[in-house]
């Protein structure tokens, strides 16, 4: 199989840190790389794999813009102590300048 050269930037610290740890491991730094690289990697797919769904429904959730904040009680659900707690919280969460549904992607 063929190889191909990378070229990466690090600092001075970080690529002493990088050579001692090759070495405690018996590889050169070359092959330490690549391998950190392939698990980077592998560890990234998977995450994608596993959360390729809920991904999905968020992307779909986004998809409808946004939702008026703070619901209307009158649908059945809160009412307007458990609205104006809510509010409450979120405030207490985001600051006082923020009001639910504003700049927060898929939180409202």
């Amino acid at each position: 199989m063929s190889k191909v050269r990378f070229s990466i930037s690090l600092d001075e610290a970080h690529a002493l840190r990088i050579r001692a740890a090759a070495a405690q491991v018996g590889m050169d730094v070359s092959a330490y790389m690549s391998s950190a690289a392939l698990e980077a990697v592998e560890r990234d797919e998977r995450a994608r794999e596993v959360f390729a769904d809920i991904d999905e429904r968020i992307a779909d959730a986004e998809a409808v813009g946004s939702l008026p904040w703070p619901p209307a009680a009158s649908d059945g659900d809160l009412d307007s102590e458990q609205v104006a707690e809510i509010a409450a919280d979120w405030k207490a969460f985001f600051g006082a300048g923020q009001s639910a549904g504003e700049d927060h992607k898929g939180v409202a």
